[in-house]
């Protein structure tokens, strides 16, 4: 037997091998039953170029719209959009066996072990949890206050610049990237409170390198998932597909944290800050990791729920006057302003809560492995080992849930009864259970306070020619993009 006919023959089993892995995935799997994608059912190749086209979370909404509350999304996942399979998978149980785990493979370390809180199993996850909460919690933020005021007084100031042709300075006629002013604020505190200093994006009116590589960092940590569902195939899809700029940007970012977060513990601050609470807890890999992936997820995410908000407030009518007049109403000045009085603007905490359900930070569902034996979801039983999630943009744009979901209606969270029948349990846009999101109370005051700032200083308007940020591709979170707006310095009565 020659060596083309051996090949042959292990092409020809190859070939049959995976024909026969298609027809039990499509008529005999046990989810079998559940609506959805066909192509999806067979193989994790279409969920994987949907991941690495950032057109995961669009289509996954599209079949919910299809299909209903439940479906399959891959040989072996289903996806869900009601409040009970919320609370079923992300609710939390004190017993260890209906613990629905975090998928290792669905997220960036693949099969590898992690040594932060976003990736740890629930054993390891509790104690990171209770070393790291005390810097999220409302009394830490009250702390670590007049770093915040700091920080955002640079930035009113930055935005009165009129530097045209230095970095991304507004032009003489106000008229400036919302989206990258909103990032260069965001990761600034962040990095006063991580590294004892900011990036300097604010001063320069640019990003930080570090900054600049998180988009690619987490576009990579994709690429990766899309490749481990792809398994035993997975390390030679890495090699071969995983673009060499890519690995670059990552390594670059995570040499860049080691060495900040080194000179940081090397040089104790007397400002009180995150390090503050973390080092006696963790040892210094640990360290690294928790610093890298809180500052990089909570940055984008904060980021880009500013900018949001801005794109919904500018461009539905109505909503910038209203907005205006509770928060001018309220502070006869820029110095009253705090985040305590802040938060307690019913209309700027409606806007906000608007532009989180109508385009969540996070919209793709956070995939859990189901318990050995087997749970009912939605009165679907799902064998032990299938993969499962509910995601916020699939329940909260779904009109199974919210009348006119795809409309920006702030006044759906002041009691107006057209929205009555609204189902805003599903609303969870820093998740739920013992995982929910640990640095909420921080997002929402940031988030709070600096939109109160600006809508208290500028007026603001929108430019022509944006783009609907639901409209923008995703990877794990939304792609960066330009938001156009005008300011301008309030006219006083």
């Amino acid at each position: 037997m020659g060596p083309l006919m051996i090949l042959g023959y292990l092409v020809g089993g190859w070939i049959t091998i995976h024909v026969l892995i298609f027809l039990y995935n499509l008529y005999l799997h046990p989810l079998r039953n559940i609506p959805g994608s066909k192509i999806a059912a067979i193989s994790e190749l279409y969920t994987s170029y949907l991941l690495i086209t950032g057109e995961y979370c669009r289509r996954t909404l599209e079949l919910h719209d299809k299909y209903g509350p439940v479906i399959r999304t891959g040989p072996r996942e289903l996806s869900f959009n009601t409040l009970t399979a919320f609370n079923e998978i992300y609710g939390g149980r004190l017993r260890t066996d209906h613990v629905y785990e975090k998928n290792p493979i669905a997220y960036i370390q693949g099969t590898h072990e992690s040594k932060n809180i976003f990736f740890a199993q629930s054993k390891a996850h509790g104690r990171y949890r209770k070393i790291l909460a005390p810097a999220f919690s409302e009394s830490s933020v009250r702390e670590v206050e007049p770093t915040i005021k700091y920080q955002v007084d640079g930035f009113i100031r930055a935005l009165r610049d009129r530097r045209t042709g230095q970095g991304n300075f507004p032009t003489k006629e106000g008229v400036v990237d919302i989206d990258a002013w909103a990032t260069y604020i965001v990761f600034d505190l962040l990095s006063a409170l991580s590294f004892g200093e900011p990036f300097g994006c604010v001063e320069k009116g640019e990003e930080h390198p570090w900054v600049t590589n998180i988009f690619g960092v987490i576009t990579h940590a994709t690429w990766v998932q899309a490749a481990h569902r792809l398994k035993p195939y997975h390390k030679i899809l890495e090699k071969l597909f995983i673009p060499e700029w890519l690995e670059g940007k990552f390594a670059r970012h995570l040499d860049w944290t080691k060495k900040t977060l080194k000179k940081r513990i090397e040089n104790p601050s007397t400002k009180k800050d995150w390090l503050t609470f973390y080092e006696k807890g963790l040892d210094e890999e640990e360290l690294f990791d928790s610093f890298n992936v809180l500052i990089a997820a909570g940055g984008e995410t904060t980021a880009s729920t500013i900018a949001a908000t801005l794109y919904y407030s500018t461009h539905t009518p109505g909503v910038m006057e209203k907005l205006v007049k509770e928060v001018r109403g309220r502070f006869a000045s820029d110095s009253e302003i705090d985040i305590a009085e802040a938060k307690k603007l019913a209309f700027v905490r409606a806007v906000i809560d608007e532009t989180m359900r109508i385009h969540p930070a996070v919209p793709v569902g956070l995939p859990r492995i189901v318990p050995k034996g087997g749970r009912f979801i939605d009165g679907h039983f799902v064998p032990g080992g299938s993969w499962v999630s509910a995601s916020q943009m699939s329940a909260c744009l779904s009109p199974m849930n919210f009348f006119e979901p795809r409309k920006f209606h702030p006044e759906r969270w002041l009691g107006d009864k057209r929205f009555e029948n609204d189902n805003r349990g599903v609303f969870f846009p820093f998740s739920l259970g013992k995982r929910n999101c640990i640095g909420l109370h921080f997002a929402i005051a940031h988030i709070t306070f600096i939109l109160t700032r600006l809508i208290w200083n500028f007026d603001i308007e929108a430019m022509p020619g944006n783009k609907d940020p639901l409209t923008l591709n995703e990877m794990g979170i939304w792609e960066p993009h330009s938001l156009w707006i005008r300011i301008a310095d309030r006219k006083f009565d």
